[in-house]
């Protein structure tokens, strides 16, 4: 890979802050002012190279993309693509291979090889060379959802091409042991069992006070005046016991009533605190479907096999 010398990238590189309304004005500026202030920051593992994620208004999804961007950045992990002019070959943060990273004509990345960017149009290595190559601004402010990602149902669940499924030995009876001492692992009383009649419900995270999914515990949005982009602006919610940690102690507390809780609109989320979850176990009013695009219609199609 021919990485570009130290003192080149120096020139090239600048900290990128979105909340500048001048930047691409002063874009020149910028990058030739604070060159030298790059190779120290490339030193510093607490110094942020991308500025603060919740600046950029990218969905919440894009987190762990964003961090993973940094480490390529100050590991120095981005070359030119060999014959190719308009790419750049970028180091994996999962693996030991390379990801290709095309280049329009003015030299702002449009297109990676990666899983991650063939599902969701954005991913690390995007973000990274958007970076080395003072473009970031446009690539984030131009971002837009892939709707054929949503549509269509990904491979295997939990796994990225690189990655081998494990084969499980096969046993003979001889092998089995006798388990019949054991009682249910799962029959605790630590999971929530659905009941015919509760239903997860629908709404618009406008409509509500919520920041975290109850099931992943990641955020949703950094404050309720925040409404995230379509089709992460929706939520499912019902009221349930819900198992918390109080703040100062280790130890998990039950509520005694049950109590509204959020889910992201995707079924891994509902499944970390529930036994199972389908379409016929989910409400949508009428005036909310009224108000669903099809950004909306086609994540709950892909999630849940709901068709409106």
């Amino acid at each position: 890979m021919d990485l570009t010398d130290s003192s080149t990238e120096n020139q090239r590189h600048a900290i990128v802050d979105l909340t500048d309304s001048d930047l691409k004005a002063n874009q020149p500026t910028v990058v030739s002012a604070m060159g030298s202030q790059h190779a120290t920051l490339a030193n510093d593992g607490n110094k942020s190279f991308l500025g603060e994620f919740e600046k950029a208004n990218l969905p919440e999804i894009f987190k762990g993309s964003w961090a993973n961007a940094e480490k390529i950045i100050s590991s120095q992990g981005i070359g030119k693509a060999p014959g190719i002019s308009n790419a750049r070959v970028v180091v994996s943060t999962s693996s030991a291979e390379f990801h290709r990273v095309s280049l329009d004509n003015k030299g702002c990345p449009t297109k990676c090889d990666c899983t991650r960017f063939k599902e969701l149009r954005l991913c690390a290595h995007v973000l990274a060379v958007a970076y080395q190559e003072v473009c970031l601004e446009h690539v984030i402010t131009s971002y837009q959802p892939n709707m054929s990602s949503i549509l269509t149902p990904s491979g295997k669940a939990g796994k990225k091409p690189n990655q081998s499924v494990r084969k499980r030995r096969a046993t003979s009876s001889d092998d089995k042991r006798d388990v019949s001492q054991f009682s249910d692992p799962l029959d605790d009383g630590n999971l929530s069992v659905l009941s015919p009649l509760e239903k997860w419900n629908v709404v618009f995270v406008k409509d509500t006070k919520m920041r975290k999914c109850y099931g992943c515990g990641g955020s949703v949005r950094q404050n309720i005046t925040f409404e995230p982009p379509s089709p992460w602006n929706i939520v499912l919610t019902r009221r349930e016991y819900r198992v918390y940690t109080p703040r100062g102690k280790n130890s998990l507390q039950v509520s005694t009533v049950k109590e509204n809780v959020y889910y992201h609109p995707r079924k891994k989320c509902v499944l970390e605190k529930n036994t199972s979850v389908s379409g016929n176990s989910i409400a949508i009013s009428q005036d909310i479907e009224s108000k669903l695009d099809d950004l909306h219609r086609a994540l709950l199609r892909k999630e849940f096999g709901i068709n409106i």
